[in-house]
């Protein structure tokens, strides 16, 4: 490691090798060899998110639990408490490790449990906290039906919240009618997963959380959300706050994020400003949704009525009867996407 005096202007050398790091990561443990000047400048920016999932995936933020532990005890807590702020558990990790964790990493702003169901030891921990973004599923640490769950002091910085709960967590009652959201407040951005709760708790958050931004409903694919995403295209349809987004790896998405890069809120913010600024709730990625929406169906209903025709003319008790209910479904559906495009033409006119 270099001791020799720069040559350049303090300010520019090290705006030169910060943009260096955050345009290549990678390239940071190189940079901290250069140095110790240096190594002052990178190391927040090497150890600023940390993440674990798989106990033999390792990149420059990624590290095996063991070795997370190895790291933390490389250095002084005073250190990690300083630089720490993005923090991601990605694979299943016990309570006691995941508090371990975050006794030494306190100023994290942005904090994502994805698999483990965080239980109620989590929560007078989270209340000394100062979080900003969260990703979590929060069933386990408000058991049974707790309509003022979100008045809670641990939601009090929360800007950008990510429910990953199923509707089973809670059942129907626990979920309330989306409106207990707007308790949290600092909230403008909101999202959950698949079909995982009824659209009417969305529909009852854009209600009612005036300062709600966002409301992301993320898929793992496009393809996943086909016979799926009726209720939400309809609500998409009608509130320019409200976008689906498919998210193939929800690790290598929060990365992106922590890192400054473009994550799943920074596209939506896009997706929802666009909107706006065109002035339009129909814009292409809606249209292109109806249609495919569209497509399913057709489909679905030729393979349906193909089978009932096949097997009344063979075994006529062998058909099943879900499907004529699901037939009944499919045409349900069918007419609330002939409205929305009968609304889509009347716009255009």
């Amino acid at each position: 490691m270099s001791n020799e005096p720069p040559e350049l202007p303090p300010e520019l050398e090290r705006n030169i090798f910060e943009s260096a790091a955050i345009l290549d990561p990678q390239c940071m443990p190189m940079l901290l060899r250069v140095a110790q000047r240096v190594k002052i400048w990178i190391e927040p920016l090497l150890f600023g998110a940390l993440s674990t999932r798989s106990e033999t995936e390792r990149s420059m933020m990624r590290h095996p639990y063991p070795l997370l532990c190895k790291l933390l005890a490389s250095r002084p807590p005073t250190f990690w408490e300083t630089h720490v702020r993005h923090l991601c558990f990605a694979k299943r990790v016990h309570d006691s490790d995941i508090l371990n964790v975050l006794n030494i990493c306190r100023n994290i702003d942005n904090l994502a449990i994805l698999d483990a169901i965080p239980t109620d030891k989590f929560v007078p921990f989270f209340e000394t906290m100062h979080l900003r973004r969260l990703s979590i599923r929060l069933a386990g640490m408000f058991a049974g039906i707790n309509r003022q769950k979100f008045s809670n002091p641990l939601f009090a910085h929360i800007t950008h919240l990510d429910i990953r709960d199923h509707i089973l967590d809670w059942g129907v009652e626990g979920w309330g009618t989306g409106s207990e959201l707007a308790l949290i407040p600092q909230l403008t951005h909101l999202s959950f997963h698949e079909d995982y709760i009824p659209s009417s708790i969305c529909e009852g958050a854009l209600e009612h959380c005036k300062a709600l931004d966002v409301l992301a409903i993320l898929w793992p694919s496009h393809e996943a959300r086909l016979g799926k995403q009726l209720p939400f295209l309809v609500l998409e349809s009608r509130d320019p706050r409200c976008v689906m987004l498919a998210v193939a790896d929800r690790l290598d998405d929060w990365e992106m994020g922590a890192r400054g890069g473009e994550d799943y809120w920074a596209i939506a913010d896009k997706m929802v400003q666009q909107r706006r600024a065109l002035g339009t709730l129909f814009p292409c990625t809606i249209v292109a949704d109806v249609q495919n929406e569209v497509k399913h169906i057709l489909e679905r209903s030729t393979l349906l009525g193909n089978e009932i025709r096949h097997l009344s003319g063979t075994a006529p008790t062998a058909v099943s009867p879900t499907v004529p209910l699901e037939l009944a479904h499919l045409r349900q559906n069918l007419d609330i996407l002939l409205g929305l495009i009968q609304e889509m033409q009347n716009i255009s006119l």
